[in-house]
């Protein structure tokens, strides 16, 4: 059985300080920007989200190539097969794009965000994160930000996983406290022209695929946001510098 939907990678990017959103119709993305004088260049396309194109083989697997979209650019994935998988591999890249030294980005520290809800209806319709890295551990830490009196605390906690988007028993992210929110912090600071791994990588199209109520352009969105925060010339480790990056970051995720 196939599912005639989409899921659209709705991707949020925020830069020097001040929010560029892009957003998603049924099948298409556009992309609008607001950019301070903070050091991050609007034309020059500082601070990009991408992923990779897909080919569908015969079975309705969704496979990655090795090209790239267009920076911003999201891709939609149809006709879901039951049982199949579909790759999808969004990450950030701090580019000089026209490396010249007088428009180099600065050093920065990426975080960035899914949106719990999003994942629920996801799972509502048979589709769970199966990857978050190809092998090996993920580059990705969680930090749990919790409100308390009108003051947030920042927690760096461990390595993001798949039973951590996934899994309701084994953490909070699915089923959270009001005053309990998580983000996702890249493990080491980007320099122009470096990318971050992707902040996941595949998802899985389970036996129990629910079709209903989704026909012709119906869409089931799956948002990434990210923020990219200046580095602080001595702040060289995310546990010297967590509050500091978060304090910039928090406001544009949440």
């Amino acid at each position: 059985a196939t599912m005639a939907t989409c899921i659209a990678l709705v991707g949020a990017v925020a830069v020097g300080g001040t929010l560029a959103l892009l957003t998603s119709g049924p099948k298409n993305i556009t992309n609008t920007f607001a950019v301070s004088n903070s050091g991050y260049d609007e034309a020059n396309m500082d601070f990009i989200v991408r992923e990779h194109q897909y080919t569908q083989d015969e079975s309705g697997n969704y496979d990655s190539t090795n090209v790239p979209t267009a920076p911003g650019q999201g891709l939609s994935y149809h006709n879901l097969v039951a049982g199949t998988y579909l790759d999808k591999d969004p990450y950030f890249t701090l580019r000089n794009a026209d490396n010249e030294p007088g428009t180099t980005p600065p050093d920065s520290w990426v975080v960035a965000k899914i949106d719990p809800q999003q994942v629920l209806a996801l799972q509502a319709k048979g589709l769970d994160f199966s990857k978050v890295t190809e092998s090996g551990d993920s580059s990705w830490f969680v930090v749990k930000c919790t409100t308390a009196d009108g003051a947030t605390t920042y927690q760096k906690m461990d390595l993001l996983t798949v039973d951590f988007l996934n899994d309701v028993d084994k953490n909070e992210f699915l089923n959270t406290e009001d005053n309990i929110e998580y983000c996702f912090i890249y493990n080491d600071y980007l320099t122009a022209e470096e990318s971050t791994t992707s902040l996941f990588t595949q998802l899985s199209v389970g036996d129990d695929l629910v079709t209903e109520g989704f026909s012709g352009d119906n869409n089931l969105p799956l948002e990434v946001k990210g923020v990219a925060v200046q580095k602080a010339s001595e702040a060289t480790t995310i546990d010297n510098s967590l509050s500091e990056i978060m304090a910039d970051a928090y406001p544009l995720l949440f």
